[in-house]
């Protein structure tokens, strides 16, 4: 049983198991609420989507999933060990005092703790917090050094300045009453189980971060440029979900970057022509120097680069697609069963790529 400062609402860590969409409206159904809610408590959804429970009667909180049957004995628990830790500390709870409670996952690294009635390992740390309203500061029954917690300050003169760790959640989601956000609200998985808190955060185990032989082998020999583009593409598309700022975004900047190369190398490949006309390096006799090779090798890709690159800037400008949709239904178009998207990387990184060895 540990104190703490905040739940650890964006890096909880847990995923959703994909499976099949089946749902059923029956006939005048009005309302969808969440089922297996256990009594006494009452689910409410976060202004960000994160669902939370509320029990009224012991004015607690959590974000703990209560409708697992392990996860809400364990709250019930906790609330009930803090109850009776205060009863025999002889404390005295300001009257409208509220209580979070957090079930923290140990990690696989982190020395054992056996629970006190089963014996059995334990799952999660338990870290709480007291809320007093009417000073608007948090507090517990615990000794708790808040110094590792905080920001650090040249200068710290007094306990009154801790009075200051403002919380940033309170003026949250004001307003987003618009039909788009309505819209996120269910790609997001507003007040579900695990809801999405972050545009880059995946709600499912994905393979982002695998890489393939193919593409371990070419990124090195491509001067690490597909890896770049595949960071890019994976934090862009997320469970194929994509928005279209950051892939508008993207596609300008490749834009930019293929027409630089094209322009260099068109450069290069003049400077490459002019380099062999001159006598003391091509005479028209003899075997061909190494200053001739690296020539032709140099032409051959600064070329290469240039068809490739003024192909790639036509296809986007002939058949842009800036939308949302046309992205998505591109991506799906293009994303391999067992490559995944390691191809498109590639095949964007070949302007740059060619003209670095050119």
């Amino acid at each position: 049983m540990y104190p703490a400062l905040a739940t650890h609402r964006y890096d909880k860590g847990i995923k959703l198991q994909e499976r099949p969409f089946e749902y059923v409206v029956q006939p005048m159904q009005t309302s969808y609420p969440l089922e297996d809610v256990p009594v006494e408590w009452v689910a409410h959804t976060h202004p960000e989507g994160c669902l939370y429970f509320y029990n009224r009667a012991r004015r607690t909180y959590t974000e703990a999933w209560l409708c697992d049957p392990e996860i809400l004995e364990e709250i019930e628990d906790f609330a009930v060990r803090l109850e009776e830790l205060v009863r025999s500390l002889e404390f005295t709870l300001p009257p409208d005092a509220e209580l979070v409670l957090e079930l923290e996952r140990i990690p696989a690294h982190a020395p054992s703790h056996d629970d006190l009635e089963s014996g059995k390992p334990s799952k999660h740390y338990w870290t709480y917090y007291y809320v007093d309203h009417a000073e608007r500061v948090l507090f517990w029954i615990h000794p708790y050094s808040v110094s590792d917690e905080l920001e650090q300050l040249r200068g710290f003169h007094s306990p009154s300045h801790i009075r200051l760790s403002a919380n940033q959640y309170i003026a949250c989601a004001i307003g987003r009453l618009m039909c788009l956000f309505a819209h996120d609200r269910y790609h997001y998985y507003y007040g579900q189980k695990v809801a999405r808190l972050d545009r880059y955060e995946s709600l499912f185990d994905d393979s982002r971060g695998k890489r393939t032989a193919l593409a371990a082998l070419l990124s090195p020999v491509l001067f690490n440029a597909p890896e770049v583009h595949l960071r890019s593409l994976e934090r862009i598309w997320i469970d194929q979900i994509i928005n279209e700022i950051p892939w508008t975004q993207f596609i300008h900047k490749l834009q930019t970057d293929w027409q630089e190369a094209v322009l260099t190398a068109t450069v290069l490949l003049n400077a490459n022509i002019s380099f062999m006309t001159i006598n003391d390096v091509d005479s028209g006799n003899g075997p061909r120097t190494p200053a001739q090779i690296a020539s032709f090798v140099s032409t051959i890709a600064s070329i290469a680069a240039t068809v490739i690159g003024m192909l790639l800037v036509r296809q986007y400008r002939v058949k842009p697609k800036e939308t949302a949709t046309d992205a998505v239904t591109y991506l799906t178009s293009r994303r391999h069963p067992k490559l995944g998207l390691e191809t498109l990387a590639i095949m964007y990184s070949l302007p740059y790529a060619l003209l670095m060895w050119a």
